[in-house]
């Protein structure tokens, strides 16, 4: 994570759940977070893929580029 993050930034991406208990969730909150405190697409990628590498299970190639593209649409 990067330093300065927002508290609300920091918060969400150490909360990441166990596998079966919203990680696909998890990743869009943290996606809308990040774009939020205006950080760029690479560094949200960067950011929440690092923060998942405890979830427990593997990411689908496509969850973290969807989170992000489909956060632009709601911020």
């Amino acid at each position: 994570m990067m330093p300065g993050a927002p508290r609300l930034v920091r918060e969400l991406l150490g909360a990441c759940p166990t596998a079966g208990n919203g990680v696909h969730a998890w990743i869009f909150q943290c996606a809308l977070a990040l774009r939020r405190a205006g950080y760029s697409e690479g560094e949200m990628a960067e950011m929440i893929e690092g923060a998942a590498v405890s979830c427990g299970r593997a990411l689908e190639a496509h969850e973290i580029p969807d989170a992000i593209k489909n956060s632009g649409s709601r911020s």
